[in-house]
């Protein structure tokens, strides 16, 4: 069985009735998930630039000394 509304490359068939009635259920599934890929997307963002100013704080000086 395939889910209603996608379709691969290769298929040709018509959309059938009964498979819009999926789409009120499917089309804001798919807002949700977008909205929460953000919403999580947001601390990730700043916690890998706190990690990423950490390092480079941690290895400053360190690097190019060779004496």
């Amino acid at each position: 069985m395939r889910i209603p509304l996608v379709r691969l490359d290769g298929d040709e068939s018509p959309i059938s009735w009964w498979e819009w009635l999926f789409a009120p259920i499917m089309l804001p599934l798919f807002f949700i998930f977008l909205l929460i890929l953000a919403i999580v997307t947001i601390p990730v963002e700043f916690v890998y630039r706190r990690r990423q100013q950490r390092d480079d704080t941690q290895g400053e000086g360190n690097v190019w000394d060779c004496e």
